[in-house]
């Protein structure tokens, strides 16, 4: 998931406009989700097109209620998750008209939704069409292991959450840039949770510890969190042209990390 200061809006957003915005700058470099507090255009909550994605938590807890948002989260994630997997979207996936609970609901009755997250789940007929686009059962079984845990926090049952694998572990490793707001904004989350947030920046160096020796230390943990952020300029030998880009060190320590926890 990543906060990309180039894609900025202050009174609503156009996802046509979102896109091409995206498609102009290094967001479209990499598959990300984007999460915003601003409402769409069209009064909807989230659009993807299978590698970029805008989910807006506009006006949550007015129009849905008590179910929390760390579900609905988990929804949108693996709805775009899904879309990213088979490399399409839109009308190629059929989505119900009428609401049935399956993630591929249309819900343009908002309201709809509620379903969505207290019976989360994939119906056989999308099961089906996603083997055919080319999901393997490994990548099905993630997506229903997610949609175990949204059911879970829907309903707010903590049992459940590390029952299906929500927590494997109280810490969780936290890759950052600059960005000082998004950093705090994760610890906050995860800290409500009940989660032990851990990251380069938390331990003591002492001049004897490698960074490499301290990623390997915390290769066990349950998640790991990389936030990437425009926090550097660079360009291409020959090109005037400075770009944003993440800062190197990002980039090397989630190398690291994904080589030290077997990713």
């Amino acid at each position: 998931m990543e906060e990309d200061a180039t894609l900025e809006w202050t009174d609503s957003i156009n996802w046509d406009e979102a896109c091409r915005c995206c498609q102009a700058s290094e967001s479209r470099s990499v598959p990300c989700i984007v999460l915003t507090s601003a409402p769409f255009s069209d009064n909807w909550f989230s659009h993807g097109d299978g590698h970029f994605a805008i989910v807006s938590t506009h006006q949550w807890f007015d129009l849905l209620g008590p179910p929390s948002l760390q579900s609905y989260l988990l929804h949108e994630f693996a709805l775009h998750a899904a879309k990213r997997t088979i490399g399409l979207s839109g009308p190629i996936l059929r989505y119900h008209e009428n609401a049935t609970g399956c993630i591929f609901d249309f819900c343009s009755y908002k309201p709809d939704i509620l379903m969505g997250l207290y019976a989360g789940y994939i119906c056989g007929s999308h099961k089906e069409l996603l083997r055919q686009l080319g999901i393997t059962a490994d990548q099905l079984k993630s997506l229903e292991n997610v949609l175990n845990v949204m059911r879970a926090y829907a309903l707010g049952r903590d049992e459940e959450k590390r029952r299906f694998g929500a927590f494997t572990q109280d810490k969780v490793f936290i890759v950052h840039g600059r960005d000082i707001t998004a950093l705090r904004r994760l610890d906050s989350f995860l800290t409500e949770l009940g989660l032990e947030p851990v990251g380069i920046i938390d331990e003591p160096v002492g001049g004897i510890r490698t960074v490499i020796e301290r990623i390997e230390e915390h290769s066990n943990v349950g998640f790991a969190f990389v936030i990437i952020t425009p926090d550097d300029e660079g360009r291409l030998v020959g090109n005037p042209t400075l770009e944003k880009r993440p800062l190197q060190n990002v980039i090397f320590e989630l190398g690291l990390f994904c080589r030290a926890s077997g990713a």
